[in-house]
């Protein structure tokens, strides 16, 4: 065999080596850019079902309110819901309303179950949002409450003003309030019981 032919060789086995080095950089490139979209996937996949799952308690509640309006002989009309009036992700009927930080309101059920995912951003304009963000929004509820009202004949019925969830900081003073007087009551009762050690021989005594 001559130089120029082993010369062939060696530049063909260079040329197969750099190919298949380059192709599985590729794959592994491939596989790096796959794994955060297959995250999102996962993420999109639990929030819809988290969604889903509230859209069909709520569907339920909403079907035995218009069995109830059935009986008492008042059927519902249809009535178009004012697009401000509605949460931006569920599309629903505000009734619970929290406010973000950057002004965007929404039903409190429909962002918790998008925080939940993990998303801690806001599902309009992407900035950072966290649960400890969110505040109620009265003056729409209020809105949102008389416009109720108006359409009672149209089968409406008024939203409740919801409960304001405890902070972590007042969940923490109520904690240790509890555990304070669990700690006094205690003590009032091993005083209780040392007096008593104390009074009953002199009352056997007498």
């Amino acid at each position: 065999m001559g130089s120029s032919t082993v010369a062939a060789a060696a530049a063909i086995a260079v040329t197969s080596s750099s190919t298949a080095a380059a192709a599985a950089v590729a794959a592994a490139a491939s596989s790096s850019a796959a794994a955060p979209a297959t995250r999102s996937r996962v993420i999109d996949r639990e929030f819809g079902m988290l969604l889903l799952a509230r859209r069909s308690r709520k569907a339920v509640m909403v079907k035995a309110q218009a069995s109830l309006l059935q009986k008492r002989g008042g059927a519902m009309a249809e009535l178009a819901i004012p697009a401000h009036f509605q949460c931006p992700i569920s599309l629903d009927l505000m009734r619970d309303l929290v406010m973000a930080t950057m002004g965007i309101t929404y039903d409190r059920e429909g962002i918790e179950a998008w925080l939940d995912t993990g998303r801690a951003v806001c599902p309009i304009t992407h900035a950072p949002l966290w649960l400890e963000d969110l505040v109620p929004n009265h003056a729409i509820r209020h809105v949102i409450q008389d416009w109720c009202v108006a359409n009672r004949s149209h089968g409406v019925e008024r939203i409740p003003t919801p409960k304001i969830p405890a902070t972590p900081i007042q969940a923490s003073e109520m904690l240790f309030n509890v555990a304070e007087s669990a700690r006094c009551g205690a003590a009032e009762r091993a005083t209780e019981r040392s007096l008593l050690l104390v009074l009953l021989p002199s009352f056997y005594n007498c």
